[in-house]
C-alpha cells in the first residue's frame, strides 16, 4: 500500500508478467482437460416445465414418448436435491473473472477445478433459455468410460408419468400396467393439443 505504481511496476512487475505468460501458456491445456473431463462427465437434465411444445418435439419422439414427473421426498436420499438451476448466458464462460486471476496473481488463491467445471456445465446459452433447465453433475459417475449410468429412485418420487400426444394404444397399455404393478402412487396423465393456442394442456387419463 505504500508504494506508488512506479515503484510497485519495478518491485513487482517482472514477476506479474512472467505469471501472465506461464497463465497464457497453460490456458490451452486447461482446454484440453476440461475437453477430456466433459466427454467423460455424467449430467442429468431436468425441467421445471412439463408442458413446452419444442421440447416435447426435442426430447420425446416428436410426441410418441413419455415424460417422468418427479417429486423430492425429504426422507429419501435423492440425486433430486443436488440440482442446481442452469444460468442462462449470452458469452462462452470463462475459466475465472478479472477478480480471480488478481487473486491468484497476488498468491491468495489458485485456480480451483471443480469451480471451472461448474461454471460450464451449468452455463447455457440464452436461446435455450425457454427450457428452464436444472442439472445434476456427478463427474466421472461410477463407470468413467460408460456412455450414460442409469439412476435408481424410490418408489414415493414418481410422481407421475406423461403421455405425448403421439403415443400409441400399446405404448400407453404398457406405461398404465406399470404405473399399477410398481408404482401405484404415480398417477398417468396425457398431454393434447390445445384448442385456442399454441400449446399443450395436461390431463389425467
Amino acid at each position: 500500500p505504500k508504494l506508488d505504481r512506479v515503484e510497485f511496476d519495478q518491485e513487482f512487475g517482472e514477476s506479474f508478467d512472467e505469471a501472465l505468460v506461464a497463465m497464457r501458456e497453460g490456458v490451452p491445456a486447461m482446454q484440453r482437460e476440461l475437453a477430456s473431463q466433459m466427454s467423460t462427465s455424467k449430467i442429468l437434465c431436468l425441467t421445471e416445465v412439463p408442458d413446452n411444445l419444442l421440447m416435447w418435439a426435442h426430447y420425446a419422439e416428436s410426441h410418441t414418448g413419455a415424460c417422468f414427473e418427479f417429486q423430492s421426498v425429504p426422507e429419501f436420499d435423492s440425486p433430486w436435491g443436488a440440482a442446481r438451476a442452469v444460468e442462462y448466458v449470452e458469452k462462452l464462460p470463462l475459466f475465472a473473472d478479472a477478480d480471480t486471476v488478481s487473486r491468484v496473481l497476488a498468491g491468495e488463491a489458485v485456480f480451483d477445478h471443480r469451480t471451472i467445471m461448474d461454471r460450464f456445465v451449468y452455463s447455457k446459452s440464452v436461446h435455450w433459455a425457454y427450457e428452464r433447465e436444472w442439472r445434476v453433475f456427478s463427474g466421472d459417475g461410477r463407470e468413467r468410460t460408460a456412455p450414460y449410468e442409469d439412476i435408481p429412485f424410490h418408489v414415493p418420487e414418481l410422481s407421475s408419468v406423461i403421455l405425448g400426444i403421439n403415443v400409441g394404444p400399446d405404448f400407453c397399455e404398457r406405461v398404465e400396467s406399470l404405473l399399477r404393478d410398481r408404482y401405484p402412487g404415480a398417477t398417468l396423465r396425457q398431454a393434447h393439443k390445445s384448442q385456442s393456442a399454441f400449446e399443450l394442456t395436461i390431463s389425467e387419463t
